[in-house]
């Protein structure tokens, strides 16, 4: 049986207004704060992380939320545990960005 989590950046979202969220520090934090540590390692979890429309995400603060999980698992096992939802432009660069990291990690 799969053990859904969803999170959201929603929260950071401003009525009408654009937002970029950056920071290696911010996004260690968001992880911490989503507990990541720990879901990750539950067998067979899904997690859904949804952008809202109006949110973009810095690489540093990809790097902070997902550095650690990089250095652990491979792509295709990150792929398996996460789910990106948002526009397709918004999804499409943090694919382009994890895809980045995992480059730079391979060397």
């Amino acid at each position: 049986m799969t053990k859904k989590y969803n999170f959201s950046f929603s929260e950071f979202k401003n009525k009408n207004q654009s937002k970029t969220i950056s920071g290696n520090t911010k996004g260690e934090k968001i992880r911490k704060e989503w507990d990541l540590d720990n879901i990750e390692n539950i067998n067979g979890v899904s997690i859904n992380i949804t952008i809202p429309e109006g949110i973009f995400l810095a690489p540093s603060l990809i790097q902070g939320i997902f550095g650690d999980t990089i250095a652990k698992i491979d792509l295709n096992k990150f792929y398996e545990i996460y789910k990106i939802e948002g526009t397709l432009f918004i999804v499409d660069k943090i694919n382009r960005i994890i895809k980045d990291l995992y480059t730079l990690k391979e060397n």
